[in-house]
């Protein structure tokens, strides 16, 4: 989506009524590495992808409720820039069964992660939360617990 480009870049150049951007620099979330030019090798990944979302519950979600999940751009991290290889390898999978390339990226993905799944009210899984709470460690705080975690009693 040109929105996130123009959004994440910096000196994005282009035609902003037609999001056509001919060229910039960017930042890919998930390797840490950064593009300058032509973002044509470059996707806008769901970080919840989709697939996961609609497992998840989103299964049951009005039409207009899919729609805007898909298009959110109210959260910074919902819709990120990255390479189009990597966002390929990634898939639908979700941290339990793949995680950034960049272990510095694992805490700031982690976070994100249970901050979508959190706020749109999506299921997890045992697997998923183990994965989360391994990558939080990577954050250098001593608390390991997520928002997807059950509350204390």
């Amino acid at each position: 989506d040109g929105s996130v480009l123009w959004r994440d870049g910096t000196g994005p150049e282009g035609e902003a009524v037609e999001c056509e951007i001919a060229y910039g620099k960017w930042r890919d979330w998930y390797t840490g590495q950064a593009y300058t030019g032509d973002p044509s090798g470059l996707d806008i990944d769901h970080l919840v992808p989709l697939r996961a979302a609609h497992e998840a519950g989103g299964w049951a979600w009005p039409p207009a409720r899919k729609q805007a999940y898909a298009n959110n751009l109210r959260y910074r991290r919902h819709l990120v820039v990255t390479n189009a290889s990597v966002n390929r390898a990634k898939g639908d999978r979700g941290p339990d069964r793949g995680r950034p390339p960049d272990r510095a990226a694992w805490c700031a993905y982690a976070e994100a992660w249970s901050a979508v799944k959190t706020v749109d009210g999506l299921r997890t899984t045992g697997p998923e939360r183990l994965a989360v709470r391994e990558m939080l460690r990577t954050c250098g705080r001593p608390e390991t617990r997520t928002l997807l975690d059950p509350p204390q009693r």
